[in-house]
């Protein structure tokens, strides 16, 4: 029985590095396991914190809750900030300072969402980040 036990955690050892991209645009973000189709957004977001919401793209539009929300910087950092929407789908990550940063959200069953946003100590553009995700992977 020891044997069989040592060999799952062999086996499960590996699959957890895995979850994440290991080079690239993405390095460091976290990769679902369905996760299939990545959307990549053309225009910013410019904000003066980071905060939003995420809905489905499709149907009613509804909230969409536990969408992981990952931000890092763009040049000279991996080190990812987060978030989880909850029920009502949305999302905060505090104290990023005046910066351009890199987003990745995720979502099991859904397209994964990547762009950039600008955090801007003059107030930015908009007040709020509004992602919506598309089923399927």
């Amino acid at each position: 029985m020891k044997t069989t036990i040592l060999l799952l955690l062999m086996f499960a050892a590996p699959a957890q590095g895995q979850d994440r991209f290991q080079s690239g645009d993405l390095k460091g973000f976290t990769m679902s396991p369905s996760e299939g189709v990545i959307v990549h957004l053309e225009q910013p977001f410019i904000v003066s914190y980071v905060q939003g919401v995420v809905v489905r793209s499709v149907g009613d539009k509804s909230p969409l809750k536990g969408v992981l929300f990952e931000v890092r910087a763009l040049t000279g950092s991996d080190v990812l900030r987060s978030a989880k929407t909850g029920p009502d789908g949305r999302f905060q990550i505090k104290g990023l300072p005046a910066g351009k940063y890199l987003f990745k959200a995720t979502a099991l069953g859904f397209q994964s969402v990547v762009g950039k946003v600008v955090v801007s100590a003059n107030g930015g553009h908009s007040r709020a980040i509004k992602l919506e995700m598309l089923p399927g992977v």
